[in-house]
């Protein structure tokens, strides 16, 4: 058997394949977004699929094939932690791959865990773009003297450049510019300025012969049928250009660059549209399958050893510990689940999303309001994002811990929200934003407005901007300024508040949201408890409060049969 092995491995090299019987297997992932309009192309079936299927017969491959339709859109952590090479084609769901799964990707590339390999459209997928700017920002730290890199400031711009067409003589992103003792990067468009879809003839040309990406593949081909991007690509400077394209009329690209990111590496290949049958072409599916090779070659030691079975998250110590807790994770962050006892759950199960988990949340002084939801078959959950303070950032994992419960676990479809103290604005941010996945609102001395607490310079870096962009945005993104959303959405509130509170002030949190409330004619919708005396404190009024824990059981019941 042995001889029969060693002969195989001898037959690929003689091939032009690198294959060891005794390595363990290069682990691929391939996504696809799944345009109905690749069948036309793809003898009824779709694009990703054709590339796994090949990816699979290579030796030395183990080929996964997920698509955005799947539960967490193909993208959950088991798989992307069970692979080391992700190969990705999307063109029309850009805007709606989840910001919790891009940054999955995103911060495994950074890692060395996994490596992307970009085809065609994806130019504009957000993980390629996010990796761009990783290597963007990195490229300009080293444009840097070394002895102000420690000090040195920067604002960013061209964060969303997805639809932004630049004109052909528009200044070439990624750019930087020292201004008034600023740092000024703007990132790259990972764009163009001009396309054409009419199916001319592409030529592909080999430039570095001797590169594994290029290995067995001839000096110069044709691609029959394809779409034309042109030059320049606005795309950090690569570290290799593997292959050029030209067309007929005169236009080029670089159409095989190669980046190390982080300990990662991204890979993209311009040749494409899903109504072209480009990877039905032998060369094409060559060049996705040596650079899924080189890619993984490339990665730590460790990146290349499969992942063991996880053991169940452990609780952090001085968290409170119920009788049927679990510990897990999603998108990457510990998450806590209160569930009842078997004889009073339901599917869907009533539930409340609290806030903020954090190593010591929910804690000792809340124990009785959760052994009140626990008994009256109420489950609460929870997932730490650290001090996201509302953020679209720490919200990406809200939308993964909500589908986890409600697509995995039979939750209901509308959860009570319960934010105490900063824990207000990792709710209320997510309700204003989700107003139809909620069944109410509770708070104690729950923050609505930033500026209070934990002020604008605590609070922008969780939300990647300088103090001078968060203070200019901050109507944006502040919940006060947008809590008329969910009194538009009849959303319920209960909240329990001291009058001398110093570190949340009543007057511009809880007071301020029924005063909006009622300026939308929604007043009736909330209850405000004000404790008089009381300030941020841990008196056993605030955690003892049965009205407040009533309406919670009420509004999660009835979340869970809408």
């Amino acid at each position: 058997m042995k001889l029969l092995l060693a002969l195989f491995a001898s037959l690929c090299v003689l091939c032009g394949k690198s294959f060891s019987a005794d390595a363990p297997p290069i682990r691929v992932l391939v996504w696809d977004e799944q345009q109905a309009a690749q069948k036309s192309a793809y003898d009824g079936g779709f694009l990703g699929d054709t590339i796994a299927a090949y990816l699979a017969k290579q030796p030395g491959l183990k080929v996964t094939s997920v698509n955005f339709a799947m539960p967490n859109q193909g993208l959950s952590d088991a798989e992307l932690d069970a692979a080391q090479v992700i190969v990705w084609w999307g063109h029309q769901k850009h805007g709606l791959v989840e910001s919790a799964r891009v940054e999955a990707v995103v911060q495994r590339v950074l890692d060395g865990r996994l490596a992307l390999v970009a085809l065609h459209s994806a130019h504009w997928a957000r993980p390629f773009v996010r990796l761009m700017q990783e290597r963007a920002k990195a490229d300009a730290i080293a444009q840097i003297p070394a002895a102000e890199r420690a000090t040195a400031k920067f604002e960013y711009f061209n964060d969303n450049p997805l639809g932004k067409v630049p004109r052909r003589d528009a200044p070439l992103t990624p750019a930087l510019r020292h201004e008034d003792g600023v740092w000024k990067l703007t990132l790259p468009g990972c764009i163009f300025p001009s396309y054409r879809n009419d199916g001319a003839p592409g030529h592909i040309k080999t430039l570095l012969p001797d590169h594994p990406i290029a290995k067995g593949l001839p000096a110069a081909w044709d691609i029959p049928r394809t779409e034309m991007y042109d030059e320049p690509f606005h795309v950090p400077a690569p570290d290799a250009v593997v292959f050029e394209e030209r067309w007929d009329k005169g236009e080029w690209f670089r159409s095989g660059p190669l980046w190390k990111v982080g300990k990662g590496g991204v890979f993209y290949f311009r040749p494409g549209h899903e109504t072209f049958p480009v990877f039905k072409q032998t060369e094409n599916l060559r060049v996705v399958e040596n650079a899924a090779r080189y890619l993984a070659a490339q990665l730590p030691a460790d990146a290349k050893v499969a992942p063991p079975a996880k053991a169940k998250a452990a609780a952090p110590s001085g968290r409170l510990a119920l009788p049927h807790t679990e510990n897990f994770t999603v998108a990457g962050r510990p998450a806590f689940l209160y569930l009842p006892p078997p004889e009073k759950r339901t599917t869907p199960q009533p539930w409340i999303f609290y806030g903020p988990t954090l190593a010591p949340y929910p804690d000792n002084a809340e124990r009785w309001m959760h052994e009140q939801f626990v008994a009256a078959g109420i489950a609460v959950a929870g997932v730490d994002v650290g001090e996201g303070y509302g953020s679209p950032k720490s919200n990406a994992v809200f939308d993964a811990l909500y589908r986890e419960l409600t697509e995995k676990k039979g939750f209901g479809a509308k959860p009570c929200l319960f934010g105490r103290s900063r824990g207000g604005l990792w709710t209320s941010s997510w309700a204003i934003t989700n107003p139809a996945r909620v069944a109410g609102l509770i708070g104690i001395y729950p923050v609505y407005d930033f500026r209070t607490y934990p002020g604008l310079q605590r609070a922008a870096p969780a939300y990647e901007l300088t103090v001078e962009q968060f203070t200019a945005r901050a109507a944006e993104f502040n919940p006060i300024e947008r809590i008329a959303v969910l009194a538009k959405a009849k959303v319920p509130v209960a909240l329990i508040h001291g009058d001398v509170d110093k570190v949340v002030p009543l007057k511009e949190n809880s007071a301020e949201l029924v005063r909006r409330y009622q300026a939308a004619g929604a007043g009736d919708l909330v209850k405000l408890i004000v404790l008089e005396g009381q300030g941020h404190n841990m008196f056993e009024g605030f955690f003892r409060s049965q009205p407040l824990v009533d309406f919670a059981i009420a509004k999660a019941k009835a979340g869970a049969t809408k």
